[in-house]
């Protein structure tokens, strides 16, 4: 819900030859990213989907507006662009974004339901499947392997008749 706000929000200001500002992006992303998590808890109706994109572009345009200041408020100057065409900006945008965000909404929750229901499923028919296990997938023992006895070769340390050096080369390394 955060991201189409913003970025909404951001490219409505800047078509109205508004400011944009890094800091007020950054604000707007972390207080609508805040409030739109604790809103993930279930499924959510179009009505719902509505009154929080109105909201979010409500803060957005709060923030953007707030946070332009000095040299780049003086450069776009005021909203060149009637305030009636502006509330028709924000209210289509609302309501695009809340449809797309309830479709969304419900396809990621049928999706959840549908996982469910194959969980369910898969527990109760363990004796299906369980049978072919050995077909799919290689059984893995999960227990601990025991400690092999570990055996010490006995090697030669020389080589065609003289001991064998181990290691660098003389002068390699210091």
């Amino acid at each position: 819900m955060t991201a189409p706000s913003v970025a909404l929000g951001a490219l409505a200001h800047t078509l109205g030859e508004g400011c944009v500002s890094w800091s007020g992006l950054v604000m707007a992303t972390v207080l609508l990213g805040a409030a739109s998590w604790t809103q993930l808890a279930r499924e959510r109706s179009l009505p719902f989907f509505v009154a929080w994109t109105t909201l979010g572009q409500a803060v957005v345009h709060g923030v953007l507006t707030a946070t332009c200041h000095g040299t780049a408020a003086a450069a776009h100057g005021t909203a060149a662009v009637p305030r009636s065409s502006m509330l028709l900006a924000h209210a289509l945008s609302v309501g695009v974004v809340s449809l797309l965000l309830r479709r969304a909404d419900a396809r990621v929750w049928a999706m959840a339901r549908l996982a469910r229901q194959l969980r369910t499923w898969l527990l109760t028919h363990q004796g299906l499947w369980r049978g072919l296990m050995p077909l799919v997938l290689v059984p893995v023992d999960r227990r601990p392997a025991p400690e092999a006895p570990v055996r010490v070769l006995r090697t030669s340390s020389r080589v065609q008749g003289r001991p064998a050096r181990r290691g660098p080369p003389v002068g390699c390394c210091p």
